[in-house]
């Protein structure tokens, strides 16, 4: 085999590339440039066909009554197997954080993941 060969490198020539132009432009005779409040008027009108009508008298839920009333359930159930319990550290303890989390998931529930019903 010829070493010489495989040495030597290929010229590389860098050569100035032409670009092809695509999108030609209107003329600015044509068509005036928008200015940036006759944009957001435009944004503005289109948002406003869009937009769902505000209503301000919301209709009363009953989400309140029902959180009460399921938040004093819970609670008062887990009192009272703390209560039926024999009463020591542990079960007081498992009481106030059983109480503590209930408390907190309901609320979770009841006001994050759910829709006004």
């Amino acid at each position: 085999m010829d070493d010489s060969l495989e040495n030597q490198k290929p010229k590389l020539d860098l050569k100035s590339k032409s670009f092809e132009r695509v999108n030609h432009p209107t003329s600015q005779e044509d068509t005036a440039p928008l200015s940036v409040h006759e944009i957001l008027a435009q944004n503005h009108a289109i948002e406003a066909e869009h937009e769902k009508p505000l209503v301000l008298n919301k209709k009363p839920t009953r989400r309140r009554k029902d959180y009460i009333i399921v938040l004093l359930l819970g609670n008062g159930l887990i009192v009272l197997t703390v209560a039926i319990l024999p009463v020591n550290v542990v079960t007081l303890v498992y009481g106030f954080s059983g109480v503590v989390l209930y408390t907190i998931g309901l609320t979770w529930v009841m006001w994050a993941v759910m829709s006004n019903y």
